[in-house]
């Protein structure tokens, strides 16, 4: 995240450069995890400073994660995150805990984010495609996300045996000829949609001629799809 990227370009923290790892990126040095010192006061106050600076990134970053399709999953994961490393904080502020020490946790509080936000985004992807959200709960084995995506690629085999792939052409915007000085249109369709728009002719020329634009699509594409819904219906699974 930039906001993040920032921090270690901001003067009131420069007390803390090389000390720790300012942006929560997983990568302290082997000196920054063997650190055995702990924070002076002038560290002190730029570990407040620290984290009125991480509010701040954290409220932008909660406001761009509302408009991605993954921030039901995510919010819950991000904000726990925060109060864990607030809590780091805290600890290495009163002196509870040295760098080094701060820094080990920081990077094992870090992968263990990075490993949510993965499963949250695959739990994600795998509710918007068979309308079933899985256990996303600390207590969800493996085996029971391992028997949904066993069951999702089944359904997805037995729906393209149904219906294989077949590629057409759709014409989108059919072709025509202008005479010199003619007003001429030009149509395009999108679905059930068409849009036109007039504008100059061909003056100066002659026979102006265009040919039909086309596109390829699957036509069994939306087969494909109601079916493969249909199989996990069938199997137990709740459609949106």
């Amino acid at each position: 995240m930039e906001c993040l990227a920032a921090l270690p370009a901001a003067a009131p923290l420069a007390p803390l450069l090389g000390k720790l790892e300012l942006t929560g990126a997983p990568k302290a040095t082997l000196e920054m995890q063997a650190d055995t010192s702990k924070p002076s006061q002038a560290q002190k106050e730029a570990l407040s400073r620290w984290v009125g600076l991480r509010d701040e990134c954290f409220e932008k970053g909660m406001r761009w994660l509302e408009t991605t399709p993954f921030s039901r999953w995510l919010r819950p994961i991000v904000t726990q995150t925060k109060d864990k490393n607030d809590a780091l904080t805290a600890a290495l502020y009163r002196g509870e805990l040295t760098f080094g020490e701060f820094n080990v946790k920081a990077m094992a509080l870090s992968a263990e984010a990075r490993k949510r936000v993965d499963d949250g985004i695959e739990a994600a992807r795998l509710e918007e495609r068979t309308g079933k959200a899985p256990d996303a709960s600390p207590t969800a084995t493996t085996a029971s996300r391992n028997t949904l995506q066993q069951d999702l690629y089944q359904c997805e085999q037995e729906a393209a045996r149904s219906y294989p792939p077949n590629l057409v052409q759709r014409m989108t915007s059919p072709g025509f000829q202008a005479a010199p000085g003619a007003t001429q249109t030009n149509c395009t369709s999108y679905g059930n949609q068409l849009s036109c728009q007039s504008g100059a002719g061909n003056a100066g020329a002659s026979i102006y001629n265009r040919p039909p634009t086309y596109v390829t699509e699957d036509a069994n594409l939306p087969s494909r799809k109601t079916s493969t819904r249909s199989c996990m219906v069938a199997r137990g699974y709740t459609p949106k």
